[in-house]
């Protein structure tokens, strides 16, 4: 009798343990969903692009300074005289987030070929509208921006696919008439954290495997482009299109800057660290 008792124990036993593992298996996404939000709880408030900004008089003329959150800590060393001055000058926040507009290079979800290559034109779309004060209205309008890019991209580039950072420039220049686009090459995490404080979006390429993305449908992007729209400590908080869930993606620092790369002709591992620069 005691041991028909043991072996119904060890039975019920192995079917509650075999119902919670089916249970977390088929919600796996919803619970990541959930990870993930929690995770956005704590990350800087982020800051439109007409507040990054604001007018002062100096002598008489109007000069553009930028504005530092009042939650930031400056990191300032305690040092005198004109050492003082500069450090100041070139201090940045802590943490630093940008409201850039999201929207997925799949809006309506749909992952066909035009879809599951439009990183870039998607990339592109979302600094543009930041710069411009512009929101992505819905789905919709999000798809027909990116179908245009691309159209554009083929009879402007003769290709759309796998466009490098240099290319992806030029699409911000020509297509959205921005003059003062920059590609900068041998980047550190610092000179991105710059640019972001600055109020400038910045775009980068990326090995999208090395990022380790858990919502990328395996084994995730070869070749892939994203927005970075802030940082924390040792965060990069991006708007990645390569998911639904890329809102105020956040990657660890380290891990970000190993897989940025280049194009590079499709090797992609031997592509250069790259940063393109959005200003108007």
């Amino acid at each position: 009798m005691k041991r028909k008792i043991f072996n119904l124990k060890i039975i019920l036993s192995a079917l509650v343990i075999f119902s919670l593992g089916t249970g977390l298996y088929f919600n796996r996404v919803k619970i990541k969903e959930i990870i993930f939000d929690w995770s956005k709880k704590e990350l800087p408030a982020p800051v439109n692009y007409s507040q990054t900004k604001k007018l002062s008089f100096v002598n008489g003329s109007i000069e553009t300074i930028d504005i530092i959150p009042i939650n930031a800590d400056l990191k300032m060393p305690d040092k005198g005289g004109a050492a003082a001055t500069s450090d100041k000058a070139n201090a940045i926040p802590d943490q630093y987030n940008l409201n850039i507009p999201f929207t997925s290079q799949a809006p309506y979800k749909i992952w066909d070929d035009a879809h599951k290559e439009a990183c870039e034109e998607t990339s592109a779309l979302m600094a543009a509208y930041f710069i411009k004060g512009k929101t992505i209205a819905n789905a919709a309008a999000a798809d027909k921006e990116i179908l245009a890019l691309i159209e554009w991209e083929k009879k402007n580039f003769g290709f759309w696919k796998d466009t490098d950072a240099a290319k992806t420039a030029e699409i911000l220049k020509k297509y959205y008439g921005f003059k003062n686009i920059s590609v900068k090459y041998d980047i550190k995490l610092d000179d991105i954290k710059k640019e972001i404080a600055a109020g400038h979006p910045v775009i980068v390429p990326a090995a999208g495997r090395l990022l380790g993305n858990p919502f990328y449908t395996p084994p995730g992007p070869f070749y892939h482009m994203l927005v970075i729209r802030g940082y924390t400590k040792n965060k990069i908080i991006t708007n990645d299109p390569g998911t639904k869930n890329g809102e105020n993606y956040v990657y660890d620092s380290n891990i970000f800057y190993n897989a940025i790369h280049d194009w590079n002709g499709g090797d992609v591992m031997r592509g250069k660290k790259v940063m393109i620069i959005v200003q108007e």
